[in-house]
């Protein structure tokens, strides 16, 4: 046989194995068309939900808004909801472009942003984000860094701010001081507005905090009734409409403007903040400040009580103290308390009061239903004595809640007795529900088991006990 006839044999060959490959895999593909077919033919059941629920279920998917003092991702994120659903199918698109409350709150974290976005194109997205939530009230809050060296976006926040002043229902803004010099000429009005909080925790050390004394921007806000002052911000940097407002925290005020919010809201419910050292000069030692309708009063750490002595709080409910306040001389305060604590009902000090008698809440306090204190053994022995209903009828007969926080002490006979005289109530008194002891950080004590064993018949007479460390009850 010559080479040539060689060489076609053997073509002849591979041509028929591949003809005979075809015949195998024709069955084959036959059964992968009629499989697809079938596959195609089957609708997901999600893909079956009328649109108003589908609608709905992105609405849950929504992450909260975030906390000013926690760091949070760039947002708008193609990672999270909701621009996650304009990936997954056209009909998901369509339903969420068309569901106006999946864009009626905007979270922006700026130095995330300014790796991604040029600072020429936030003001776009922005745009483009709350123009989708059509006539809905909106949140907007916007974070900047630590080290902050240049206002990014400071124009696209102030041009947010013209544009959707009428629909701005809460405001958010930790920036440094530029970012607000470029919206010092604007005045709103925000009709809806309802919540503002403000940080300045990047001042601008030339520039300082002067330049927004009296800032008048939210000045023209009806409806405000929740403000927030944290890091360097103030009161004093901002005008306010203060008859609307009922709830305040200020991290740092001076004394005078602790008072004139005292005065000047007059339907304050809520007062969280802390007085710097300083004298009074809007204010003299004559002026008697009365709040008619403050009930919560939390004094943060740092906070310069003696201007408490001009106040007079006749609703005043709850009073809490923060951990970092330290009494030198408690003349001023308990003048405070014997003058404004008739109607308190919840009082807790987290930190260790030196001074503290046990008769303060006899005399100034009798109407406590919830207790929380950080004190000594030799306080904790007189306080258990006089709990002891049997002994002492009338001592803090309402008491339902009693806490000891960051001690450490012995149970001791009078200590169970008191306890076990509060499991019982008539129609003057009220049952103590719940005792807890928490241990500081680190501490440790061993409970015997006959302890425990009288503990839990506590429980078993329906009182709610913590003894331990903060995340776990040894009973």
């Amino acid at each position: 046989m010559s080479f040539h006839a060689d060489l076609r044999a053997r073509l002849a060959e591979v041509d028929a194995s591949i003809s005979e490959l075809h015949l195998r895999l024709k069955p084959l593909e036959d059964a992968r068309k009629q499989l697809q077919s079938q596959l195609d033919s089957i609708v997901y059941p999600v893909a079956t939900l009328p649109p108003e629920i589908t609608s709905n279920i992105f609405l849950r998917c929504l992450l909260p808004p975030p906390e000013l003092s926690s760091p949070y991702k760039a947002h708008p994120s193609t990672s999270m909801a909701p621009l996650l659903f304009l990936q997954v199918c056209r009909r998901w698109r369509d339903i969420a472009l068309s569901t106006p409350h999946l864009w009626a709150d905007l979270h922006l974290n700026l130095e995330e942003m300014r790796f991604e976005i040029y600072e020429f194109d936030v003001e776009r997205h922005i745009m483009d984000w709350f123009g989708r939530a059509g006539a809905c009230p909106l949140s907007f809050s916007v974070r900047g860094w630590m080290g902050m060296d240049e206002a990014y976006g400071s124009d696209a926040i102030s041009a947010t701010l013209r544009a959707y002043a009428p629909q701005l229902q809460s405001i958010c803004l930790q920036l440094e001081t530029a970012h607000f010099e470029a919206i010092k000429d604007f005045t709103g009005p925000f009709p809806m507005l309802q919540s503002l909080a403000i940080a300045l925790p990047f001042p601008d050390e030339e520039v300082g905090h002067q330049m927004l004394n009296f800032q008048p921007t939210f000045s023209n806000a009806p409806r405000l009734s929740q403000l927030s002052f944290t890091e360097e911000a103030s009161p004093s940097m901002f005008l306010h409409p203060f008859d609307t407002l009922s709830k305040v925290t200020c991290e740092s005020c001076s004394p005078d403007d602790f008072l004139s919010i005292m005065q000047n809201a007059s339907f304050l419910r809520e007062f969280e903040c802390s007085v710097e050292p300083g004298e009074l000069f809007a204010h003299s030692d004559s002026d008697i400040i009365t709040n008619q309708h403050l009930h919560t009063l939390h004094l943060l750490p740092q906070c310069f009580y003696p201007s408490l002595r001009l106040l007079r709080l006749p609703a005043l409910q709850n009073l809490h103290i923060s951990e970092g306040i330290h009494f030198r001389e408690t003349r001023d305060f308990l003048a405070f308390l014997a003058r404004s604590s008739a109607s308190l009902r919840s009082f807790s000090a987290s930190c260790k009061i030196t001074t503290l008698k046990v008769d303060w809440f006899a005399i100034s306090m009798p109407g406590l239903t919830a207790l929380e204190l950080c004190q000594g053994d030799d306080f904790l022995l007189e306080f258990f004595t006089m709990l002891n209903r049997a002994q002492h009828p009338g001592f803090l007969p309402h008491l339902q809640s009693l806490t000891f926080r960051d001690c450490i002490f012995s149970v001791t006979a009078p200590m169970f007795s008191a306890l076990s005289s509060r499991t019982t109530a008539d129609g003057q008194t009220s049952i103590l529900s719940s005792f807890r002891q928490i241990w500081p950080k680190g501490e440790y004590m061993i409970l015997e088991d006959a302890t425990a064993a009288s503990f839990r018949g506590l429980v078993e007479r329906g009182m709610a006990i913590h003894i331990g460390p903060v995340d776990r009850s040894r009973i």
